[in-house]
């Protein structure tokens, strides 16, 4: 029993340690992991120094330490954010608080530290906040439990020199008396000695002042509204800074900052908690456990002595234990209640411990690693010096005892489990055998018996039967049996090749028989994780043979552990084989029977089917050849005719007497066309066909018709060619199609024609339209007078209504010159990325009116050959449409090569469009209804300018996806280098159709 407590004590231990290691690793691994993209990553390569202005003010916020290194909050903050950035920044002076707003980025990069207060937004980017704490007023024990700051009287208030206590009082509580501090410490001891009523200070200062001072008498009173927020500041002109600081700002966890929040902060030196309120009832409550489990042990260590002595009181060949051996296992209840008592008293004193308010962290700190050493060394000392003197002695007492009984009773059981299992073999052979005398339909059926069967017989969990195929490569399971769960399966597929090792064993020796399927010699024989996943054990498996060749295998497979396979049992695996043997032999002789008989019956009945087919086939030949609305003629390899339709006479005007036995040039071809109609006749009797083919024909009368022949060389049933010419008139066709096609031209003449008055009007109306805005931009700018707030707002609006009437003109100006093929194209070879930086560029302003995060993601280097202009008119129309129908969020353009096709995508989280706006957003003049049509400017044509612009200039497509209220996705796809056929000048949209 000593020996057990032991090793379950250490195996608690390892696995306690192992977890506590793999936590480590990980939050290892997770921190090693880069938080930046490969663009984030070569702008920090491109930039190696990056100056960090610091303060060093206001503890514990940031400040010099005693060896003048920088130490603090913040500093704690950046030092992660290196890591995380896998990178070193280079720290600078910063001047006091009161002069931030004068640092520029000639002086520094980035400020660690800074609160958003308006004023200094104008000059940089400020981050998400990292540290945010209220201010409390501070007050000693035994100030009046309500005092607020609006109940001050004439008590002063202490706050430290430019501080944002000092700034908040002076604002918002202008009655209060104030006493300025150097640093929060010293304010802290004036208050706590009486030379001054209260201190307004934050939190985290307060506790580090409480923590380093030991100050004992003050208590927090009332918790201000004032909240101040520290942000990090970032060159505006550094975007690529400011997405990277905010991802390590973002990738830092809630652990990491709990870390620097105990290290600078500790707990609530102002508030108890729920420990300290509540230690009398945790008290009871482990005392109640303790008790309880001390009971529990005693009663589990008597009952366990109990059972072993009345065990081995039941065999009279053992002589039960004496009295000294009673006692001996009775004294090894003193070591796990010494444990036990040991681990409380360590337990009390710790509580003790940490609820005592020591001076300094660090004493409480020291006094309880030496609490742990002294509670380790006499627990691990006691219970080894003390236990295993007796552990020994009781186990080498018991285990010879029970050694030589447990052999007997081995021995008996194993007899009796052999006796039982030889009966139940042969139980299920007479069984089988008794299967055999009945005619299976099914012979699945029949397998699955056996499998059930043999089963039970067995005691194994699963038996499977696998026959092999045709092609002697793949093995099917025709059963396969779950004893323990009363279930069949069939269907499943063995490859000889993936289990080539195990075949081979199969077919060299009669019986395969593994006693222990986890060793490493036998699991090479199957494929990787077979027996793990399913728990097997053992084996015993068996060939099916027949005239030396292999039909198939019986497998049994035991799922509890190994098993040592008896001389029966293997006599039985054979005796099972064979039975299969022999039953597969029967049905492989019934089934090569049955399939004589249909095969003979399928022959009759395909006999009656093909004779039937003729008949109906020469029946409907027959009606076809007489009611086509087409001429047939049937004529012999000299052109002679033997038979036509009634049709061929309405065509030619002849009598069927008059032409049959005439040749097919006599009676249609004249002088002028005889030379047509031989070398149609020299090309279908070289084997060629005449599909179609456009031909003149002389009537009876002597009139021409133009029809289209239809002429090929066949073989009839007595294997004689023939030939069939099938005749159609086309007169009136061709003279449709004539009068069609002057419609067509007439069409596109009048369609090019409007297309060219508009784009030749180009000049005229941009012109006056520029004149327009040229004079009310000058009117508005004041440059000739100064504007009353009457006359400035009608000229503002004629402005922005001359403006988008200039776009709406371009656009369609540009419609109508794609349409009339005047819009010439422009290719050159440029790379894509400066254009997406010029678009954003573009829209930037609009962008940061509303807030939004506008971001790019485009690899370096992805070169076109096409038109810059318009793609970057199409982009721009996309982008900006983007912009325009997004409140809030972001807007991100991405860029892509995929299969040498180049994808661009627009993604907003913007308002989204419906479903039944999505069909009409590409149309002219048409825009989707959204709540913020009215609010938004357009003409309705940027898209569908730029569905032109890409499908006839630039070779490409655009498509949109969109959800309400989600967002939509803009996606272009176009070649990286413009199709010859779309260079130049353009077709007309009726040349295109």
């Amino acid at each position: 029993m000593g020996k057990a407590f032991n090793k379950k004590f250490l195996t608690a231990v390892c696995q306690w340690l192992s977890g506590l290691l793999l936590m480590v690793s990980a939050n290892v691994s997770h921190a090693a992991q880069d938080i930046l993209s490969a663009e984030e990553r070569a702008w920090l390569v491109q930039h190696p120094e990056i100056r960090v202005a610091l303060n060093y003010d206001g503890m514990p916020l940031s400040f010099l330490n005693k060896n003048k290194q920088q130490a603090g909050l913040v500093d704690d903050y950046f030092d992660i954010i290196e890591q995380k950035l896998h990178t070193k920044f280079t720290y600078v002076a910063q001047p006091s608080a009161q002069n931030l707003a004068d640092i520029t980025e000639e002086d520094a990069d980035v400020v660690a530290a800074i609160a958003d207060d308006g004023e200094f937004n104008s000059h940089w980017w400020l981050s998400k906040p990292y540290l945010n704490y209220p201010l409390y007023l501070i007050a000693r024990n035994n100030t009046p439990a309500d005092l607020t700051l609006k109940k001050m009287g004439d008590r002063h208030v202490t706050v430290v020199n430019g501080s944002p206590a000092h700034e908040f009082l002076r604002a918002y509580y202008p009655n209060v008396a104030m006493e300025l501090a150097n640093d929060a410490c010293d304010g802290m001891r004036h208050v706590a000695f009486d030379e001054e009523d209260a201190i307004l200070i934050d939190l985290p200062a307060a506790s580090w002042c409480l923590r380093d001072k030991g100050l004992l008498n003050l208590k927090a009173f009332e918790k201000t509204e004032f909240e101040h927020k520290i942000s990090i500041g970032v060159r505006k002109d550094w975007p690529m800074l400011q997405n990277i600081l905010e991802k390590a700002l973002a990738s830092i966890s809630s652990a990491e900052r709990a870390e620097i929040y105990q290290r600078w902060y500790g707990y609530n030196v102002f508030e108890k908690s729920w420990l300290h309120q509540y230690q009398l009832w945790l008290a009871a409550v482990c005392l109640l456990l303790l008790g309880g489990g001390i009971v529990r042990l005693c009663i589990a260590n008597t009952d366990a002595q109990a059972h072993m002595l009345a065990d081995l009181s039941a065999n009279t060949e053992f002589a039960a234990p004496t009295q000294s051996q009673g006692t001996v296992g009775r004294k090894k209840i003193i070591n796990p209640l010494l444990a036990l008592f040991v681990a409380f008293i360590a337990i009390t004193l710790y509580a003790i411990i940490m609820d005592y308010r020591w001076n300094t962290q660090n004493d409480r700190d020291l006094l309880i690693i030496i609490l742990g050493i002294v509670v380790t060394l006499t627990l691990t000392g006691g219970y080894v010096l003390g236990g295993l003197r007796r552990a020994k002695q009781t186990d080498a007492l018991f285990s010879s005892l029970l050694t030589q009984f447990s052999l007997r009773k081995k021995s008996e059981q194993l007899q009796q489990q052999q006796h039982q299992s030889l009966l139940r073999q042969n139980g299920a052979l007479l069984a089988i055998a008794d299967l055999q005398l009945i005619d299976w339909h099914d012979s699945q059926q029949f397998f699955q018996k056996i499998t059930e069967l043999a089963a039970e017989a067995m005691q194994v969990d699963r038996v499977s039967i696998w026959l092999m195929s045709a092609d002697e490569r793949i093995f099917k399971c025709e059963s396969f049996y779950r004893r323990s769960l009363n279930q069949h399966a069939s269907g499943e597929l063995l490859n000889r090749q993936d289990w080539a090792e195990y075949f081979q064993a199969l077919e060299s020796t009669p019986l395969l028989a593994i006693d222990d399927a986890t060793s490493a010699s036998d699991k090479r024989m199957f494929m990787d994780g077979y027996l793990a996943s399913n728990n097997i054990g053992a084996l015993l498996d068996a060939g099916v043979w027949a005239n030396k060749k292999m039909l198939g295998f019986v497998c049994f497979e035991h799922s509890e552990g190994p098993r040592n396979w008896t001389l029966y049992e293997r006599n039985f695996v054979r005796s099972i084989a064979d039975i299969i043997q022999l039953s597969v032999e029967i049905a492989y002789r019934k089934m090569a029977e049955n399939a004589l008989i249909q095969h003979q019956n399928a022959l009759e009945s395909t006999i009656k089917q093909r004779t039937a087919a003729l008949q109906y086939s020469s029946q409907l030949s027959q009606f076809l050849f007489e009611r086509a609305p087409v001429a047939i003629a049937y004529m012999n390899i000299d052109n002679e005719i033997l038979a036509i339709n009634d049709e061929a006479e309405k065509l030619s005007g002849y009598r069927r007497e008059a032409m049959l036995g005439k040749t097919f040039h006599q009676l249609f071809s004249g002088a002028d066309n005889l030379s047509q109609h031989q070398a149609l006749a020299a090309q279908v009797a070289s084997g060629s066909k005449l599909e179609g083919t456009p031909a003149l024909i002389r009537r009876a009368d002597n009139s021409v018709v133009q029809v289209a022949l239809w002429r090929s060389k066949e073989t009839n049933v007595d294997g004689k060619p023939f030939i069939i010419t099938i005749a159609q008139d086309i007169t009136q066709q061709k003279a449709l199609e004539t009068e069609l096609i002057l419609a067509r031209e007439a069409a596109e003449s009048a369609d090019r024609l409007k297309s060219m008055v508009i784009a030749s009007i180009s000049h005229e109306l941009r012109t006056p339209l520029n004149s327009i805005i040229g004079f009310l931009g000058v009117a508005l700018q004041s440059t000739l007078g100064d504007l009353t707030s009457q006359q400035r707002e009608p000229l503002s609006r004629a402005y922005q209504s001359s403006k988008h009437l200039l776009a709406l003109i371009s656009d369609v100006i540009d419609i109508s010159k794609i349409e009339a093929g005047f819009l010439k194209t422009h290719i050159e070879k440029f790379e894509l990325k400066p254009l997406l930086l010029e678009a954003r560029q573009v829209v930037s302003h609009s962008a940061d009116e509303k807030k939004l995060a506008l971001g790019i993601e485009c690899a370096d280097h992805i070169g076109l050959e096409t038109d810059k202009k318009r793609l970057l008119q199409v982009v721009l129309n996309v982008l900006s449409n983007a912009v325009k129908y997004t409140e809030k969020g972001q807007v991100t353009l991405k860029a892509k090569v995929l299969k040498g096709q180049l994808i661009i995508s627009v993604q907003d989280t913007g308002i989204g469009i419906a479903e039944a706006g999505l069909a009409n957003i590409f149309k002219p003049f048409e825009r989707a209804d959204s709540r913020l049509k009215m609010k938004t400017s357009g003409t309705g044509l940027g898209l569908y300018l730029s569905q032109k612009i890409l499908a006839q200039l630039l070779g490409g497509t655009i498509e949109v996806k969109s959800k309400l209220e989600v967002g939509s996705t803009f996606t272009i796809k176009m070649p990286l280098k413009m199709p010859k056929s779309k260079s130049g000048q353009t077709a007309s949209m009726l040349e295109a159709a």
